[in-house]
């Protein structure tokens, strides 16, 4: 085994990244269409869930995704209401990537530093607000 250490060129690295993440999305979308949806399930990996007790702002978007990837998305939606903007970020993310490779040309959807903020906080408090109804209900 031959252990390579080299710098990646600026059009090297950006490459390696276009597929790696090209890959990961494929990979979540693909294994969400093979494995069956489960409702309950007996073991958790949620990390924060497994030493706390309490549920983490992400818990169940695995299975959510599972439904997603069924059709199901009403039940998607009451695992964690956060699946389907997830899954549609992922989507147009892929699609971005796909593009990057087909016509090297990069597209991005550039903010002003305001609307980023304002993007931002609106998306960390949805994420909180849906936590804490999940924790107290």
């Amino acid at each position: 085994m031959k252990f390579l250490n080299r710098q990646l060129s600026y059009s090297e690295s950006q490459r390696f990244e276009t597929y790696a993440g090209l890959i990961a999305i494929m990979l979540i979308f693909f294994v969400s269409l093979l494995v069956p949806p489960f409702e309950q399930s007996r073991f958790t990996i949620c990390l924060f869930k497994n030493l706390t007790g309490v549920p983490c702002p992400s818990c169940g978007m695995t299975r959510a995704f599972l439904f997603l990837g069924h059709g199901q998305i009403s039940k998607a939606t009451a695992l964690n209401p956060l699946a389907l903007p997830v899954a549609l970020v992922l989507l147009v993310q892929g699609a971005r990537l796909f593009l990057r490779l087909a016509v090297q040309r990069d597209y991005r959807l550039q903010l002003s530093p305001f609307l980023f903020r304002i993007a931002l906080i609106i998306a960390i408090t949805l994420s909180l607000g849906l936590w804490l109804i999940r924790i107290l209900f």
